[in-house]
């Protein structure tokens, strides 16, 4: 059966209009990061009917990947993310746009990695916060929104800098200098149902960050949503909510059916940690 645009998102109409519709088809994504979040995010923007989307990311998958990963398959495993999501966007939507940068953005790519875009996605990892610079300014040089999700729990989390807005630079501490990121400036929500002990040897690095395939769900749907009001915001007249800018972030959690609109301040990480820690002092106590 050929492709047809039209018919392929016709399901999309009712709760899309006609027009919302030509605008995304008519829009173009950058995506830095397709693992979990940036690749479950891509698919939902293909479905969307984004039309143009770029995928850039220098890992391959592996197999801690499979338990959350969109595209992570024993058939997978040792391929490039990008290249492997890009290959699944295509055959979604055949008319879209899908560029692959499989070394990752980097200085040398960064101009070609960004042209055509009308927002960016930035699902790189927080331990390169040089790159994370490197995207968040020139996303301002080009005007365009700079937008990231985060699995955390069974939630998701999703926030975004606009051109003229606070920077992330301002949110999350850093410089130029490259120097890492302390956790309390870019994870203001803690989920009451994590243990101290978990949180210890995450922050001391003695275990890598537990994340379920149910938060990396969350986390693509709350950015698909988002991503949506950047580009229609971005592309005209709309009564639709404006999309959420830092220093606020949007959480939903799965677990414990709550929406929340947070601060990103290392206060509001810390006060959920105090909140954790006395709960578990008053369990022990029982």
């Amino acid at each position: 059966m050929p492709y047809d645009y039209e018919r392929a998102v016709s399901r999309n109409l009712g709760f899309i209009t006609s027009d919302e519709q030509a605008v995304l088809r008519h829009s173009h994504v950058a995506i830095a990061g397709a693992g979990g979040d940036g690749g479950m995010l891509a698919l939902q923007l293909a479905r969307l009917g984004v039309g143009g989307i770029t995928l850039a990311d220098p890992e391959n998958f592996e197999l801690e990947n499979l338990n959350r990963q969109a595209e992570a398959s024993m058939d997978s495993l040792g391929q490039n993310k990008a290249e492997v999501v890009g290959a699944a966007i295509r055959q979604i939507s055949p008319s879209a746009t899908v560029r692959v940068f499989r070394d990752g953005v980097t200085t040398s790519n960064l101009h070609d990695f960004f042209d055509g875009a009308d927002l960016l996605l930035d699902e790189t990892e927080i331990t390169t916060p040089d790159v994370a610079i490197m995207l968040a300014q020139q996303a301002r040089i080009l005007r365009i929104s700079n937008m990231t999700v985060l699995n955390i729990g069974f939630a998701g989390l999703a926030t975004s800098f606009s051109p003229s807005g606070v920077t992330l630079e301002d949110v999350l501490g850093i410089d130029d200098s490259g120097s890492p990121v302390n956790v309390s400036r870019w994870l203001p929500y803690i989920p009451p149902y994590v243990s101290m002990a978990t949180l210890e040897e995450f922050s001391t690095g003695a275990r890598p960050a537990p994340t379920v395939a149910i938060g990396v769900s969350m986390a693509a749907s709350i950015g698909a949503m988002q991503a949506m009001l950047h580009l229609l915001h971005a592309h005209g007249k709309t009564d639709r909510p404006k999309p959420i800018v830092a220093r606020d972030a949007l959480v939903i959690d799965a677990m414990t059916a709550r929406v929340s609109r947070l601060k990103m301040r290392r206060s509001t990480h810390y006060r959920h940690i105090a909140q954790i820690a006395l709960r578990e002092r008053l369990r022990r106590h029982r």
